[in-house]
Protein backbone atom coordinates (compact mmCIF):
# COMPACT_ATOMS: atom_id res chain seq x y z
CA UNK A 1 0.00 0.00 0.00
CA UNK A 2 3.03 2.27 0.42
CA UNK A 3 3.68 2.53 -3.31
CA UNK A 4 1.06 4.65 -5.04
CA UNK A 5 -1.05 4.46 -7.04
CA UNK A 6 -2.90 1.48 -5.63
CA UNK A 7 -6.12 1.35 -7.62
CA UNK A 8 -7.02 -2.22 -6.73
CA UNK A 9 -9.93 -2.29 -4.28
CA UNK A 10 -8.78 -5.67 -2.94
CA UNK A 11 -5.34 -4.30 -2.09
CA UNK A 12 -6.85 -1.22 -0.45
CA UNK A 13 -9.24 -3.28 1.72
CA UNK A 14 -6.66 -5.88 2.79
CA UNK A 15 -3.75 -3.54 3.52
CA UNK A 16 -2.57 -2.14 6.83
CA UNK A 17 -3.50 1.54 7.01
CA UNK A 18 -2.71 4.23 9.55
CA UNK A 19 -3.32 7.93 10.09
CA UNK A 20 -0.47 10.37 10.68
CA UNK A 21 -0.53 13.86 12.18
CA UNK A 22 2.41 16.22 11.77
CA UNK A 23 3.19 19.22 13.99
CA UNK A 24 5.95 21.75 13.35
CA UNK A 25 6.09 24.20 16.25
CA UNK A 26 8.70 26.90 16.93
CA UNK A 27 10.43 26.69 20.30
CA UNK A 28 9.50 29.78 22.34
CA UNK A 29 12.51 30.33 24.59
CA UNK A 30 16.05 30.11 23.35
CA UNK A 31 17.67 32.46 25.86
CA UNK A 32 21.18 30.99 25.76
CA UNK A 33 21.51 31.28 21.97
CA UNK A 34 19.13 34.02 20.75
CA UNK A 35 19.91 33.28 17.07
CA UNK A 36 18.34 29.86 17.51
CA UNK A 37 14.94 31.31 18.45
CA UNK A 38 13.89 31.78 14.81
CA UNK A 39 15.56 28.53 13.75
CA UNK A 40 14.72 25.97 16.45
CA UNK A 41 11.62 23.82 15.95
CA UNK A 42 9.94 20.90 17.65
CA UNK A 43 8.68 18.26 15.21
CA UNK A 44 6.01 15.76 16.25
CA UNK A 45 4.74 12.81 14.24
CA UNK A 46 1.74 11.00 15.72
CA UNK A 47 0.72 7.68 14.20
CA UNK A 48 -2.71 6.14 14.88
CA UNK A 49 -3.62 2.63 13.73
CA UNK A 50 -5.28 0.56 12.45
CA UNK A 51 -7.51 2.53 10.13
CA UNK A 52 -10.74 0.54 10.12
CA UNK A 53 -13.07 0.00 7.13
CA UNK A 54 -15.63 2.48 8.56
CA UNK A 55 -12.86 5.15 8.58
CA UNK A 56 -12.51 5.15 12.36
CA UNK A 57 -9.15 4.54 14.01
CA UNK A 58 -8.16 1.80 16.46
CA UNK A 59 -6.68 2.43 19.92
CA UNK A 60 -2.99 2.23 19.02
CA UNK A 61 -1.08 5.51 19.03
CA UNK A 62 2.60 6.44 18.99
CA UNK A 63 4.22 9.89 18.93
CA UNK A 64 7.79 10.70 17.91
CA UNK A 65 9.28 14.06 18.93
CA UNK A 66 12.48 15.73 17.79
CA UNK A 67 14.14 19.13 18.01
CA UNK A 68 15.67 20.44 14.82
CA UNK A 69 17.74 23.56 14.15
CA UNK A 70 17.99 25.11 10.71
CA UNK A 71 16.11 27.11 8.16
CA UNK A 72 13.02 25.56 6.58
CA UNK A 73 13.25 25.66 2.81
CA UNK A 74 10.74 24.82 0.11
CA UNK A 75 11.33 23.01 -3.16
CA UNK A 76 9.17 21.87 -6.05
CA UNK A 77 10.44 18.44 -7.02
CA UNK A 78 8.64 16.46 -9.72
CA UNK A 79 5.58 18.68 -9.41
CA UNK A 80 5.22 18.19 -5.63
CA UNK A 81 5.67 20.97 -3.10
CA UNK A 82 8.15 19.72 -0.50
CA UNK A 83 9.67 21.26 2.64
CA UNK A 84 12.96 20.41 4.32
CA UNK A 85 15.33 21.84 6.93
CA UNK A 86 18.80 22.92 5.93
CA UNK A 87 20.88 22.64 9.12
CA UNK A 88 23.83 24.74 7.92
CA UNK A 89 21.61 27.70 7.00
CA UNK A 90 20.09 29.99 9.63
CA UNK A 91 17.77 32.96 9.24
CA UNK A 92 18.33 36.23 11.08
CA UNK A 93 16.63 36.42 14.46
CA UNK A 94 14.73 39.62 15.30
Amino acid sequence: MEKPPQNSQILQQDSFSYRIFFANAPVAAATIYPNLQANLHELRLTFEWPLLPNNSVGRSRLTYRAMIAGQMLQTNSLGQLLYFYQPQSFGISP
